[in-house]
């Protein structure tokens, strides 16, 4: 699913503009990587978390050159999913149900 799918399909759910959808969705990804970059962590209940984490540098090495190469210490995005949206995703019951 691409970004443009995903945003006709929540359009076409609650009926709001394709447009508007758009609008607010690019919002939000402004607002989670300016949240991300300023080194805070991002909790969606229910869906997960988000953080920045350090790489450390690093020697890797260049397969074509055959040579060896230091890579820099880097910021990456990190997802980590809640327990909820696991046992979604793997159709097991939610934590905290009692069957």
């Amino acid at each position: 699913m691409t970004k443009a799918d995903l945003i006709q399909k929540v359009a076409q759910e609650t009926g709001i503009e394709r447009v508007d959808v758009h609008q607010v969705f690019e919002a939000c990804l402004v607002n989670i990587k300016q949240a991300l970059g300023s080194g805070e962590t991002l909790y969606i209940r229910g869906f997960g978390s988000f953080q920045a984490r350090k790489r450390s540098a690093k020697v890797g090495y260049h397969f074509k050159q055959k040579s060896a190469i230091q890579l820099e210490e880097r910021i990456i995005p990190h997802f980590k999913p809640s327990k909820i949206f696991q046992a979604e995703l793997n159709g097991l019951p939610l934590p905290g149900e009692d069957d």
